[in-house]
């Protein structure tokens, strides 16, 4: 059932940074093939669900956003099932923080080239939680630097209904985050 992909229990926890933590994320998100075993959320096999379904289900926040050539509006409503309208869009971006990042990165008129390339490492991160908040997805996997270098994104994800998968660089900060350990 797509419920169980899109629905998840909400829980905050916690991956060591690195390789390992990378490939996980390429698991959940269904850009990579798992060499051995099935990838499971909420007892869902990740080959059983289509790719269109992970995509609305599970966002990325990250550095390297999926951004194509074309205005900004096209790429935070990427992987939305029915395309919203500008009106819509500034409705799931009425928090005054995520209506800030929009302003910051220069309104949904603002083209932008392929992959993003000429934005900085925290307006790329900025895009990638613009992508998120439009597309609400049931899990957010977000990236170790992302929490470092876009300031008042630990408050936002904190205050979310997804549930959040973070990859965190330092012992502090493991020991620190983990509330519950990761079971996927």
């Amino acid at each position: 059932p797509p419920d169980a992909v899109t629905k998840p229990v909400v829980s905050r926890s916690a991956l060591p940074q690195g390789a390992p933590a990378e490939r996980l994320f390429q698991l959940i998100a269904g850009t990579g093939a798992s060499e051995a075993g099935t990838v499971q959320i909420n007892g869902l096999a990740l080959d059983d669900v289509s790719p269109g379904s992970l995509r609305r289900a599970i966002a990325r926040i990250t550095d390297k956003p999926v951004a194509l050539r074309g205005s900004l509006r096209r790429t935070i409503a990427l992987a939305v099932r029915d395309r919203p309208t500008d009106e819509e869009i500034m409705a799931f971006l009425a928090d005054p923080w995520l209506h800030g990042l929009l302003e910051r990165l220069g309104g949904l008129q603002r083209r932008l080239p392929e992959a993003a390339r000429s934005l900085s490492t925290s307006d790329r991160v900025a895009l990638s939680v613009l992508q998120a908040a439009v597309r609400k997805p049931g899990l957010l996997l977000v990236d170790a630097a992302a929490e470092h270098v876009l300031p008042g994104l630990t408050q936002w994800l904190d205050h979310g209904d997804a549930s959040i998968l973070r990859e965190v660089g330092s012992e502090s900060e493991q020991s620190r985050r983990v509330e519950r350990p990761a079971h996927i």
